[in-house]
């Protein structure tokens, strides 16, 4: 195993109990991570480490109590409409329903207010 791939399983096994900082390593692994699909209307987990998808999932489920995500190939993270503008809206990724997700753009600094929800953030980027 890599130096590389030790690191991130150390650290997919670290969750935080606040959700802002759920939030805030969500939002990374997202960016960092993520994807457009669909003419950039939805979002894609590209990755080849399964502990960084277990991550993702995680947090989806604990933040959101989302269970319905699509973990096959390059596809959808999750498969409902509503559910994913929820998330998008929470990361701050988009303004309006209809609007392309901005995973380039920079993460906005209501996600990383607080030094705990940096932390968070380093952590899953």
């Amino acid at each position: 195993m890599s130096f590389s791939s030790t690191v991130k399983e150390e650290l997919s096994a670290q969750v935080s109990t606040a959700r802002h900082c759920q939030l805030a390593e969500l939002a990374a692994l997202i960016h960092f991570c993520g994807s457009t699909c669909d003419d950039g209307m939805h979002l894609c987990l590209e990755t080849e480490n399964e502990a960084v998808v277990r991550k993702c999932f995680t947090l989806l489920r604990k933040t959101f109590n989302i269970d319905n995500v699509v973990t096959r190939g390059k596809s959808r993270l999750l498969s409902d409409d509503e559910t994913e503008l929820k998330v998008i809206q929470a990361l701050h990724l988009a303004g309006k329903a209809g609007c392309p997700i901005a995973l380039e753009a920079p993460v906005s600094s209501l996600i990383i207010k607080s030094s705990c929800c940096a932390r968070a953030y380093l952590r899953g980027a």
